[in-house]
């Protein structure tokens, strides 16, 4: 049986044989982490010459933090509201034309430069006809029973306004979304087709062009804007009807400027 004396050492004892035990482990930990240095020191130099040699944009979603947010500030807005409730196609073409210092007014624009025809209505047969938007525009764009029209009637109206200007209007068709953001990078707004707010489209009324036959799908509700920037989640834009710098989402304004064909329009000199 262990004495009080012994009970009194024991602690002691114990003490002074733990202590080799405690330097072995500590020499073990050593050894470990010596051999672990080499690996380390590989690991960190292969990623040092992996960030060195991979281009930014292949990264970029790696480190959301560091996209780019791309913005032309002094783009003129001009609204289209009140004169022209359905003339979204001449008040953008007028901030674009203003921008780049080609004075006018979008009601001007559209009085004197834009191309009308018939709307859509229906003939003594009862059927939908009326004039082609690819070639101008339906009704009356002064009037809330208007309609639009496309990029070909903007491009040549934008193009007889710019007759010895120096500058030029030039068509983009079926160009990705993602590929106007080149343009915002070099300060070059782009008139695009899409929808108003960035509604889901519709395909609605079908009517013929008498002169050709051609059959036009309305695409539902049509409109018209000038594209000033964007970041990595969306874009921003001149709106005639919402207002100046709003923000879309880039996953409704691809689908907006999908079904509306991809048209878009710039000034080139």
């Amino acid at each position: 049986m262990q004495t009080r004396k012994n009970a009194n050492l024991a602690p002691e004892s114990f003490r002074h044989s733990a202590v080799p035990r405690r330097l072995k482990h500590r020499a073990r930990r050593r050894r470990r982490i010596l051999c672990l240095l080499p690996v380390i020191l590989v690991f960190a130099v292969l990623a040092a010459a992996l960030l060195r040699f991979t281009p930014a944009f292949a990264y970029a979603d790696i480190f959301p933090a560091q996209a780019t947010t791309r913005r032309i500030k002094d783009v003129p807005y001009i609204s289209q509201l009140p004169t022209l409730p359905t003339g979204c196609e001449s008040a953008s073409a007028a901030m674009l034309l203003n921008y780049y210092g080609c004075t006018v007014t979008a009601e001007e624009f559209a009085s004197y430069y834009l191309p009308t025809g018939d709307a859509p209505h229906t003939d003594e047969n009862g059927e939908l006809i009326g004039c082609d938007p690819w070639e101008a525009f339906p009704g009356d764009p002064f009037s809330e029973t208007g309609w639009g029209c496309y990029s070909t009637v903007i491009e040549r109206a934008m193009n007889e306004f710019l007759t010895n200007t120096g500058y030029h209007a030039e068509r983009l068709s079926g160009v990705p979304l993602y590929r106007l953001k080149s343009y915002i990078d070099n300060n070059t707004p782009v008139m695009i087709w899409a929808t108003i707010c960035m509604e889901p489209p519709i395909e609605s009324d079908i009517w013929t062009v008498p002169e050709t036959g051609r059959e036009i799908t309305w695409v539902y509700p049509m409109h018209a804007l000038v594209l000033t920037g964007y970041d990595e989640n969306g874009y921003y834009f001149s709106d005639p009807l919402a207002g100046q710098d709003i923000y879309y989402g880039k996953d409704s304004v691809e689908v907006a400027y999908t079904a509306l064909f991809e048209q878009a329009i710039i000034l080139t000199n």
